[in-house]
């Protein structure tokens, strides 16, 4: 990302970027960390235009302005945000337009604001306090202040002023269960229904303002610290992994399944769940969505993030040789964003214009989604398949429900008469054969009537894998499965990340006696350690399906004796060393060791680095000389204040060696109760990070702060020589 250069002397720094939205920040420090923009039916029923799925078109200009363009794909939606600089801030003209005959409304986000550096609140009274973060789902009590054309948001270091001519909400994210709010503590500012009438434009402007406040110089500091031994610097730590979990005896679901997605950078992530994870979770069999690869009939040579076949035929061995059946999973109808990728097949598309779903009316357009099914079973060899088929018609598709279920009912056969022929039986989603009532949510089958129509021609053979996200423990509100059952059809239970869900659904479907359940992971199109990484909860989530699909145990999932990010932890970062010498850093005073469950500590004084809120100390970094070479150092530190998970804060630096620590995977403010996955928890907010070097060898060892919004504090540092094998 490039912040402008235009901005001498204002007092803030903007750029906006594509797909993700504004980014502000003040004096290097991140206020406002994205924004959207969504037109949509009333009642939520249809989105019609998303800047998250949609790309910009993002002009910066000569006098510093910033022009960001939307438009759909049909040309029913359009608009622009123009970003003027000023000495305060600066002001966004927002202009909107509707072609489309149906009822519209726009939900215009200004930017997801930062809590953190503003503890106080203003809409035209008295400033008041933000209270704790609110739970649960409840719009109204997340309110601010009814809508208002100017709040102003102020702590002990920042003040911000937003100003508009239209009025506009804060809404408090904290604890939402939105993805977009669980980066950080933010405030949702924006406009959540704009009405927009067919050809008529609206227009609005927005102001934000921020008053100059001098930064103090940040520097090194260089730390005179002497050397205690400690006999047991690195101690042999057994990780418990899934000893608090009941997978022994018969399991109460014969399918238990992990769904995936595959990448050219996913074959060692793959590799090692096959190996060292899914088994000793009892996990049976994983979907793997695996359309993104380089088909023989697909141009793929210029595109990125598609998976070689010899890599995707290596990932499903891999499977297969430790006891877990893959599935391959191949969009075959809507959502086929990458068989049109790089502008090819646009005449297969049922819309050239938003080409998001192949037209079987076409002939020619079923024939290469089955060419390529021909090549999948050829190199893959499975013994059951998956053609996808949910949101069908979610984008690039009139409001018309019969011609969805016209088209439906014209491609499915076909793709049933294939799996036929292949004498393969085969999977679908569920979400377009149910109607509003049938199901506690995504039921898109637009109406009882035509979702009925739907289900008449997917024959009893297939396997419905239901997806149903609602976070609600009782096993009765997942209605769907009794119907389905009663309907004739065998079906899989599909949860994602929430862990009542997981609960709820994954008992119903014991319950009633069905095929079994499936993790789904929505992290991206492809997967990479990288992104495991990033959405460790949506991995980890696969611990409780795990556990409730083989035992059916009662306890709710925050009653259980084990974290599921820790389990995952265990089996992904955990391994037998044995005790190693070494010796503590003594900065302050000496102590007697502290133990951890992988070794000794001392305790000393804090060492806070810079904090961007509150200020204080003003450095940015720590240099301390080492008394020999290292082959290891593990180090006691907290955050005072959060960042996004997965922000590298910490930079540990000897010689021509470093490495980072991140929040999230390693680090965590005291008030953030969520578990750490690459380091253990310590005491008081606290964690233990261990960072190995190849060589460590250098004179000196510097701490950095990458993120001065992240105020570290280190509480202890040991260091192991060198040489010591584990």
């Amino acid at each position: 990302m490039i912040l402008m250069d235009m901005q001498v002397g204002s007092t803030l720094e903007f750029d906006y970027v594509n797909r993700s939205g504004l980014v502000v920040r003040s004096q290097g420090i991140e206020l406002v960390s994205g924004s959207f923009l969504q037109f949509y039916a009333p009642g939520w029923t249809k989105g019609y235009y998303s800047s998250n799925w949609n790309d910009q078109t993002i002009t910066r200009r000569p006098d510093g302005s910033l022009l960001v363009t939307f438009k759909s794909g049909d040309g029913k939606a359009e608009g622009t945000q123009t970003y003027w600089p000023s000495p305060m801030g600066f002001r966004i003209d927002c202009n909107y337009l509707w072609r489309g005959d149906e009822p519209c409304l726009v939900e215009s986000t200004i930017g997801l604001l930062k809590l953190r550096p503003f503890t106080k609140f203003s809409a035209g009274q008295k400033p008041q306090d933000f209270g704790p973060a609110r739970k649960g789902d409840e719009v109204a009590r997340r309110l601010a202040a009814d809508p208002q054309r100017s709040f102003v948001f102020s702590g002990p270091s920042r003040e911000v002023t937003v100003s508009s001519t239209l009025p506009f909400i804060a809404f408090d994210a904290r604890g939402y269960e939105q993805e977009w709010a669980r980066r950080q503590d933010l405030l949702w500012l924006g406009h959540p229904a704009i009405e927009l009438k067919k050809g008529v434009p609206v227009s609005y402007s927005v102001t934000v303002e921020h008053p100059i406040r001098m930064a103090p110089m940040l520097r090194d500091k260089a730390i005179s610290a002497t050397f205690a031994p400690l006999k047991q610097a690195v101690k042999p730590w057994e990780p418990r992994g899934v000893r608090d979990m009941q997978l022994s005896g018969k399991p109460k679901l014969e399918w238990r399944g992990l769904h995936l997605f595959v990448g050219p950078q996913s074959e060692a992530v793959h590799a090692k769940l096959a190996r060292d994870v899914l088994p000793k979770l009892k996990i049976n069999k994983v979907l793997l969505q695996c359309e993104q690869s380089r088909w023989s009939s697909l141009k793929t040579d210029t595109l990125k993030n598609f998976t070689d076949l010899a890599s995707l035929k290596r990932i499903f061995d891999t499977y297969r040789k430790n006891g877990i059946e893959p599935i391959p999973l191949i969009q075959s109808f809507g959502h086929m964003e990458w068989f049109f990728a790089g502008g090819q097949n646009r005449d297969l598309a049922f819309n050239p214009l938003v080409p998001y779903a192949i037209d079987p009316r076409k002939p020619e357009a079923v024939a290469a989604i089955l060419k390529i099914w021909d090549e999948a079973i050829k190199v893959l060899k499975p013994k059951e398949i998956h053609f996808g088929l949910d949101e069908v018609d979610m984008r690039g598709a009139p409001d018309d429900p019969a011609l969805t279920t016209e088209l439906w009912r014209k491609m499915i056969p076909q793709l049933a008469a294939y799996a036929d022929s292949k004498k393969l039986p085969w999977m679908l989603w569920g979400d377009q054969m149910l109607g509003p009532g049938q199901a506690p949510d995504a039921a898109l089958g637009d109406s009882v009537a035509e979702a009925a129509k739907r289900r008449e021609v997917v024959p009893k053979t297939a396997t419905i894998t239901d997806w149903h996200y609602l976070n609600n423990p009782n096993p009765a509100v997942y209605n769907n499965v009794a119907l389905w059952k009663q309907w004739g059809f065998r079906q899989i239970g599909s949860v994602w990340n929430r862990p009542d869900n997981v609960y709820g659904y994954t008992h119903a479907i014991i319950n009633h006696g069905e095929r079994g359940m499936l993790q789904t992971t929505w992290a991206g199109y492809y997967l990479s350690e990288r992104s495991m990484l990033d959405n460790w909860g949506q991995y980890a989530s696969t611990v409780l399906l795990a556990d409730y699909s083989f035992s059916g145990r009662k306890e709710r999932p925050k009653d259980l004796p084990y974290k599921p990010e820790t389990v995952l932890r265990d089996l992904w970062f955990g391994g037998e060393r044995r005790t190693l010498a070494g010796s503590a850093v003594i900065w302050d005073t000496s102590a007697a060791p502290t133990d951890v469950p992988e070794g000794q500590i001392v305790l000393q004084k804090p060492l806070r680095f810079y904090d961007t809120y509150q200020g204080g100390e003003p450095f940015t970094s720590y240099t301390f000389d080492l008394p020999n070479e290292v082959s290891e150092i593990k180090i006691m530190l907290r955050a005072r204040n959060p960042v996004v998970e997965g922000k590298s804060v910490l930079l540990a630096t000897i010689g021509e060696e470093d490495e980072s620590v991140h929040y999230g995977w390693d680090v965590r403010v005291k008030d953030d109760l969520r578990p750490l996955f690459r380091a253990q928890n310590g005491p008081d907010g606290t964690s233990v990070v261990t960072i190995r070097f190849e060589t460590g060898s250098g004179p000196n060892l510097v701490l950095k702060q990458l993120d001065d919004e992240a105020a570290l504090e280190i509480m202890a540092i040991t260091l192991v020589p060198h040489g010591k094998s584990r």
